[in-house]
């Protein structure tokens, strides 16, 4: 017979020794289903109140690191820039510096850099048939720096458009130009976390840091490829009373044509690869110059 029949049906066995049994008897069935039930967050009576247990079946995973770092960044120079350039390239990174992008935003560089028609000087942009003076000209500098440090980080790009020619500073495949509202530079962020953009002048380079949370992403960029050279067209004339009579003011050169194709891969953490072709075609631009008939 069992000690809980026997201290039922024996009168030996007092009251009090038989609430000892019954709670000793509880306390056993209870570490009984903790030993089969690691998993699950409940109260075990130990005969002193209840008591919070919680026991893993299988080590977690070491947490995802979220260190701040420099997910993207890159360099161009701007030297043998005007005065006035030099001055609307200072402005746009000032502008840019600090704006933060946050998880699933859309950024757009013209909005960031506007308005252009405070803290900006005129300078040369291209126009439909030839570069003409507007404030902000040479921010297209600002534009080129920010699409390679996109490319260096991974992130999606989502618009983004090439010169009408082939500008020095940048050379081709690789620029990308702003003219509000559209061309725009745009990408969307989709690290998981916000992106701070860090722009700075120094001496006669502008750098663009992005610092963001790594999300582990690898991007990759191929070699540009150039095809369709087209030859130098011939240099348009026009005469000017702004230029000494007898002399000749050329404000832009000839520039060839050409087409560029840059393939951007990246390989997410999920095994994911995404690859997108940059085609550019750049036009032949004949150069201009003006032929003085002021006075002598």
């Amino acid at each position: 017979m069992g000690i809980l029949t026997r201290a039922i049906v024996s009168p030996m066995y007092s009251h009090r020794t038989l609430i000892i049994v019954i709670v000793a008897l509880i306390g056993c069935a209870a570490m009984i289903v903790a030993l089969y039930e690691p998993e699950v967050l409940r109260k075990v009576d130990v005969g002193f109140g209840f008591q919070s247990q919680k026991i893993s079946k299988s080590k977690a995973p070491p947490p995802v690191s979220k260190t701040l770092t420099v997910i993207g960044n890159a360099t161009t120079s701007f030297s043998g820039s005007s005065l006035e350039r030099t001055q609307n390239i200072t402005e746009g990174a000032r502008r840019l510096d600090g704006t933060v992008v946050n998880d699933g935003e859309e950024f757009s560089l013209i909005a960031a850099l506007e308005p252009l028609d405070e803290g900006y000087e005129y300078e040369f942009v291209i126009g439909s048939t030839m570069s003409v003076k507007e404030p902000g000209g040479g921010l297209c500098q600002i534009s080129t720096t920010l699409f390679r440090a996109l490319l260096d980080a991974g992130l999606p790009i989502t618009e983004r458009q090439p010169h009408r020619y082939v500008v020095g500073y940048y050379g081709a495949g690789l620029d990308a130009t702003i003219y509000g509202p559209h061309p725009d530079l745009r990408f969307k962020n989709d690290t998981g976390s916000p992106i701070t953009i860090r722009a700075v002048v120094e001496g006669t380079d502008v750098r663009i840091d992005l610092e963001g949370i790594s999300d582990g992403r690898i991007a990759s960029t191929s070699a540009v490829t150039l095809d369709d050279n087209e030859g130098l067209p011939p240099l348009r004339y026009f005469p000017s009373a702004e230029v000494p009579f007898g002399t000749v003011h050329c404000t832009e050169v000839s520039r060839e044509g050409v087409t560029s194709d840059v393939t951007y891969s990246v390989l997410y953490p999920d095994g994911q690869q995404v690859s997108t072709v940059f085609h550019s075609k750049y036009q032949a631009w004949p150069g201009v110059c003006y032929v003085g008939i002021g006075v002598f």
